[in-house]
């Protein structure tokens, strides 16, 4: 019969053993719900590149100021040879209509005082330090002339008048003042130089 039949057939491969591609196929494992849900919400890597909202603007930098050119340095005291500071300036007669012997005789007068040069002071003809100005001749400095003129009524071609108006200051017990005085100097001409001979009044 037909059952007989089938059950005298010998078995096969096919019937005992599923096929070969069924054999190498890997089973893919399907997610739970609640799984799905938990892999969705983890954040991966390339999120945590991602800034998490726009960046914020930086304030702007402020233009550059112009710098200010720097002033040129001041020039140096001038020294003299040995280091030292240069001294004031020493009184002279210029800005007076002298004549040229007569501006010399003027300075180196000044300057006799101005430094108190007693040996200049006395080439010029003094026979002794000044005594009719206020104070003692090494108190007095910074001298100016204030006035210097010849009466040519008074002047021969040998003797000069003339009148000095000087202004200095002087040091005594009591502190330092200043002051001016009138000086009237009869002055000899010797070979175009001139020396003191004496003094003279209005």
């Amino acid at each position: 019969t037909a059952a007989r039949g089938a059950t005298d057939r010998p078995p096969s491969l096919d019937d005992s053993a599923p096929s070969l591609p069924q054999m190498f196929e890997t089973p893919v494992p399907t997610l739970e719900p609640a799984a799905a849900e938990a892999s969705s919400s983890e954040t991966s890597f390339a999120d945590l590149n991602e800034p998490a909202g726009p960046r914020p603007q930086l304030p702007a930098l402020p233009p550059p100021h112009a710098l200010e050119p720097t002033p040129p340095p001041r020039p140096p005291t001038p020294a003299a040879a040995d280091g030292s500071a240069v001294t004031p300036r020493l009184p002279t007669a210029a800005g007076f209509e002298l004549t040229p012997p007569v501006r010399r005789f003027v300075d180196d007068w000044l300057r006799a005082q101005e430094t108190h040069d007693a040996p200049l002071f006395s080439a010029l003809g003094f026979r002794e330090l000044p005594t009719e100005l206020v104070g003692s001749f090494n108190t007095r400095d910074t001298y100016r002339l204030v006035a210097a003129d010849v009466d040519e009524e008074r002047s021969t071609p040998d003797l000069v008048y003339l009148r000095l108006v000087v202004s200095y200051a002087f040091r005594d017990d009591t502190g330092r003042f200043r002051t001016e005085d009138e000086e009237r100097v009869i002055l000899r001409s010797t070979n175009g130089i001139l020396r003191f001979e004496g003094r003279w009044q209005q």
